[in-house]
């Protein structure tokens, strides 16, 4: 049966180049493709299709984020076939490693769904309250340096950290001892979601390392009480030297 393999072009117009390989006879060979995206609730569309004997590619135009991909074979005379679904990024080419590697970590916690929190993780340069809704996941860099290692030759190992917090600011909420699991699951899931992790979208990674903070930390700024619990997840890479990478 053919197989499906997909590959970033990392370009402007943004897009996909779907591979088939290990055809035997003539095919008709269909690619379908859907955004792993939890605010997108749309259905599997075609993304391009072959016919013949032997393998190919099809150029995919897809906008930026995290996709899905299947092959749909028709095989003559044996019939209709669909392989496992494959999952890959589509970037546009133009964002620095640092950035890449912030944004996957983000898509990584929200496509876990977590009970209670859904969709609400935030990009935040700083923990900024301004258009958040609790509870919620804030991911930043505010007070967070690269751990850089200088290399003689070749590229350079670089770790770039994230700071993800779990974060709360409902009284009633806080000190409820029956939520004390919900907290529990929620930092558990994000810690073993991210922990080693290759990211999806920076082929420059190694790996990423997760190292906790306080399992609860509570605050009162402004007055107005709040507690966290977090990691701060590092994405090791190798990243080139030199003048215009």
């Amino acid at each position: 049966m053919a197989t499906l393999t997909v590959e970033d072009k990392a370009t402007t117009p943004t897009g996909a180049i779907a591979t088939i390989a290990g055809s035997v006879g003539f095919n008709i060979h269909t690619v379908f493709v859907v955004r792993m995206d939890l605010t997108y609730r749309g259905d599997w569309i075609a993304a391009g299709s072959i016919a013949g004997s032997g393998d190919g590619s099809i150029d995919m135009a897809l906008a930026k984020g995290l996709w899905w991909a299947y092959l749909e074979t028709q095989s003559f005379p044996v019939g209709l076939f669909a392989s496992n679904p494959v999952a890959f990024p589509v970037t546009d080419g133009l964002d620095v490693v640092p950035t890449r590697c912030r944004r996957s970590i983000i898509d990584v916690v929200k496509l876990l769904n977590l009970p209670g929190i859904g969709g609400r993780v935030y990009d935040r340069l700083w923990f900024d309250e301004m258009n958040v809704s609790y509870p919620c996941v804030i991911c930043t860099t505010d007070a967070l340096a690269e751990d850089k290692r200088e290399a003689t030759s070749g590229p350079e190992i670089i770790g770039y950290p994230t700071r993800v917090e779990i974060a709360e600011n409902a009284m009633e909420r806080i000190n409820d001892p029956a939520r004390a699991p919900l907290w529990e699951a929620w930092r558990f899931s994000i810690s073993q979601a991210l922990s080693n992790l290759k990211l999806p979208g920076v082929p420059e990674n190694i790996r990423t390392v997760v190292r906790p903070l306080n399992i609860l930390e509570s605050s009162q700024p402004d007055g107005k009480f709040k507690v966290v619990s977090g990691l701060i997840a590092t994405s090791a890479c190798r990243v080139a030297r030199g003048l215009g990478v």
